[in-house]
């Protein structure tokens, strides 16, 4: 059998398999792996195919085969993932898109797929809009208020303040939020907060702003100042994807900066803080109570925490990701337990 007749029999399984003949293109894949069992385009053909028609199991077979044979091809990996995932095969699904995204940190829809084999459940977003209810906070304080977003889940009769120095709201809120234009840093320098609380603690806030690990432990020790014993610190971008995601200068465009890190400092610094990463979806919520009467503490330690964690790097975080982050599982039982309201 020649080369090229065999490049015609994938071809027509390709054109087939295109045109939703999934039945006569797998009989034309095996009819040239009958042929020439080493033809691994025939191969990633039949693959295709059973994770089209729902074979999971031997998708993920031959992909598992095709990846070994060329180890850095990168479609033969998304199909390697792909299986995985369908599979059920989390962990396994982690790895090759990692993987993947090593030989090809651009590759959105591979990091998109990570997201879903690594966070799977609601967004962060529907689990902000499940707390606000839940904590039913009198006063709010959001940083980093982009289109207003997440800052519209405050309640009608919340006090609540945002603060950004560029927003650009197209949404319509509850209330009638107080929204200060100036970087958080100036905001705490310049106002009093409990004046414009009306109390001299918030119940809820939370932190989406500079992506980045020295400003966001920043916010953190800032916000601790006006924190209550009941009070509930919310983070954005605490559980990372990949090594090209979590740097602290952006080159992806699913992008959660090193504001990871803030969570390992904060758990070196003061290890009995009650601090957890949810895994959930795109990257993560970290969720701190009891965080009254830690600002002397972490305020004198800031420049020290920024030293000390500024050039750990994601190969660090991975070795134990779980156990660093204090991760607990996008479950609302799980989080309503740890809230003390399970």
């Amino acid at each position: 059998m020649t080369a090229e007749l065999l490049t015609d029999k994938v071809a027509e399984g390709n054109r087939l398999a295109a045109a939703g003949n999934l039945d006569a293109a797998a009989k034309l894949f095996l009819d040239a792996l009958n042929d020439d069992g080493t033809d691994l385009e025939a191969a990633y053909g039949l693959g295709t195919v059973a994770l089209h028609i729902g074979e999971y199991p031997r998708a993920l077979e031959i992909a598992g085969l095709i990846t070994s044979a060329q180890p850095n091809s990168i479609k033969y990996l998304h199909l390697h993932g792909e299986a995985a995932l369908y599979a059920k095969r989390a962990e396994e699904a982690v790895a090759i898109f990692r993987r993947l995204l090593a030989l090809d940190p651009d590759n959105e829809d591979a990091r998109k797929r990570l997201i879903s084999a690594m966070l799977p459940g609601e967004s962060y977003y529907h689990l902000l809009a499940r707390l606000h209810p839940l904590l039913r906070p009198a006063t709010y304080i959001e940083i980093g208020v982009d289109r207003g977003r997440s800052l519209s889940l405050a309640g009608p009769e919340c006090r609540a303040i945002g603060i950004d120095p560029a927003p650009v709201v197209d949404v319509d809120f509850q209330g009638t939020p107080d929204i200060h234009t100036v970087t958080s840093d100036a905001f705490f320098a310049e106002q009093d907060v409990p004046a414009l609380l009306g109390q001299p603690h918030f119940d809820l806030a939370f932190i989406d702003g500079l992506h980045t690990f020295d400003q966001a432990l920043k916010d953190f020790i800032n916000l601790t100042e006006y924190a209550a014993p009941h009070s509930v610190i919310l983070m954005h971008d605490c559980y990372p994807l990949d090594a090209a995601s979590c740097t602290r200068d952006r080159t992806t465009n699913i992008w959660s900066g090193d504001v990871w890190k803030v969570v390992c400092a904060l758990r070196f610094a003061v290890p009995d803080i009650d601090l957890v990463a949810i895994k959930t979806p795109p990257t993560g919520l970290g969720l701190a109570k009891n965080c009254d009467g830690l600002y002397e503490r972490l305020n004198a330690r800031y420049n020290e925490l920024v030293e000390t964690f500024r050039d750990r790097d994601f190969d660090w975080l991975a070795e134990d990701m779980d156990g660093r982050l204090n991760a607990i599982p996008n479950d609302w039982q799980a989080i309503l337990r740890h809230l003390g309201e399970g």
